[in-house]
């Protein structure tokens, strides 16, 4: 086996007043995961001796603690999971709205759930962006008994999961309201997302001057009042409304957009884009891939300005795999504009850009974004490669969805529910094991304590390119000799040194 050593002396120096108690810390050990941590065993108290060899005996209160404790968190980790439920699922979801001002209002929405008659069971309401109001359980009649309706029993678990309690088959029946959020003016977005079912269904009534879109399902406006659905009781559509709907599927999430429409005809040049961003992190670099979907190009010639982040160096731009020629903004520092010849319709635009990568320092992701476009939805992927690890990943404005395996990386998928977002980012080498050997040496002079250090590293697999040392506060570091040479080392963070070869 390839081995490789190293060592250098470390000073340090400290006033006598501040020396720390202790100078050392013992080694810790963790169990192997495939171990058996905890048993509990009957003995006789003959046996007790025998049985105890080996193990760690606990009162009967403190082993009970322990599983509790244990059963707690598997919980939490099973509800947790996207198809954790309990002897019932929803087969269909049907949700009516009204929409007025930037809210939807009167809001009614009918759950039909198929349960095993004979267990309680427990469905999570997940997810959630409605705000409920008086939810009731409704039993279907039967040949041995009438229709009831009762109060729905509903809670949440330890991690703000909402439940409802089930027994057997039935429907949840409930009022919800939901609020939006100014885009621009013109345009006002609701987050609508409704427990997973089968087959989801949502039907608003919008004034006639405004129009619906939805990024996900199928959206249409009937030519009269009667739906074509399995939904009873509507309210009767109000005058200079129209009523739209929006079939889902299986699908719990989308983001809905009411637009003025007379807004729309008077600025048609108002570009909406979609946006896939792709950081992929190398020991060279990170290198960013925009991909926008813009689904409101003009026939005509239209002009397209894109805004990068400082730090971030443009490549190339490119359409259906002909480049473009950006120019970049006298006035603006990394804004660029580029002119669309299209036929209208949907463009797909590739921008590439490439910035610095800072091992193992926290590093904001650069963005870019279109200038005075209608941002619609996005996804982010981050890959970082086989020789990194990444040790922090710090989302706001996202949120994680799923893990995927390129060969021998990992690829992380989020979902964007912000034009931009904040993510940070802290990767750099991976790392290796080393063998330590150390040396001390202390000399009190006058009020203070001096102390050298020689450490010997063998790296058992690969050479160590960078190492990290935390010093205990109280002390001040003075230099670092790198075998018999006098070495650069940087004090990035308070306490914590950086040594590169």
């Amino acid at each position: 086996m390839k081995r490789f050593g190293t060592q250098f002396v470390l000073g340090l120096s400290l006033l006598f007043l501040c020396a720390p108690a202790g100078l050392s810390q013992q080694p810790s050990f963790a169990p192997n995961p495939n171990e058996l941590i905890y048993r509990q065993l009957k003995v006789n108290e003959a046996d007790i001796d025998e049985v105890l060899e080996g193990t760690v005996p606990l009162q009967r209160m403190q082993f009970e603690e322990m599983i509790n404790a244990v059963n707690r968190l598997n919980r939490q980790s099973t509800e947790a999971l996207p198809e954790f439920r309990q002897g019932g699922y929803i087969r269909q979801s049907i949700y009516y709205g009204r929409v007025q001002g930037g809210q939807i209002i009167d809001g009614r929405a009918v759950l039909s759930i198929d349960a095993d008659p004979d267990i309680q069971g427990l469905i999570p309401l997940l997810p959630l962006s409605l705000a409920l109001d008086t939810p009731q359980w409704v039993v279907k009649a039967t040949a041995d008994a009438p229709m009831a309706s009762v109060p729905a029993i509903c809670g949440v678990t330890e991690r703000n999961i909402p439940l409802l309690r089930l027994n057997g088959p039935g429907e949840l029946k409930f009022n919800w309201s939901l609020k939006g959020e100014a885009v621009i003016e013109s345009e006002r977005k609701f987050s609508f997302e409704i427990p997973q079912s089968e087959s989801n269904y949502l039907i608003l009534d919008l004034p006639s001057e405004l129009l619906l879109r939805s990024s996900n399902g199928i959206v249409w406006a009937p030519d009269n009042d009667e739906l074509d659905l399995p939904v009873e009781g509507l309210t009767d559509l109000a005058e200079g409304n129209i009523r739209w709907v929006v079939q889902l599927g299986s699908q719990s999430r989308t983001t809905l957009a009411v637009l003025s429409g007379e807004a729309l005809r008077s600025n048609a040049n108002v570009l909406f884009y979609s946006q896939d961003l792709q950081y992929s992190f190398n020991r060279e670099g990170l290198e960013l891939v925009s991909r926008l979907t813009l689904d409101s190009v003009n026939a005509q010639r239209q002009s397209l300005a894109f805004q990068l982040s400082p730090e971030l160096e443009l490549v190339r731009v490119s359409t259906q795999g002909q480049s473009l020629n950006p120019t970049l903004s006298e006035n603006d520092k990394n804004r660029w504009s580029i002119t669309l010849d299209s036929q209208g319709g949907v463009v797909d635009l590739e921008v590439v850009a490439v910035a610095k990568f800072l091992p193992l320092q926290p590093q904001v992701l650069p963005l870019m974004s279109v200038v005075d476009g209608i941002w619609r939805q996005g996804q982010i992927s981050l890959t970082i490669s086989e020789d990194l690890e990444l040790y922090r990943l710090d989302v706001a404005g996202a949120v994680e969805s799923r893990i995927e395996s390129i060969g021998s990386s990992k690829r992380r998928v989020l979902e964007m529910f912000d034009p931009n977002p904040n993510i940070v980012v802290v990767a750099g080498h991976q790392e290796t094991e080393l063998h330590i050997s150390q040396v001390s040496r202390y000399e009190f002079v006058d009020n203070q304590v001096d102390l050298q250090t020689e450490i010997r590293m063998t790296a058992a697999a690969e050479p160590l390119h960078q190492l990290h040392l935390e010093i205990t506060e109280g002390w001040d570091f003075k230099s670092v000799t790198l075998a018999g040479e006098k070495f650069s080392s940087q004090q990035f963070i308070p306490q914590v040194v950086k040594i590169e070869r």
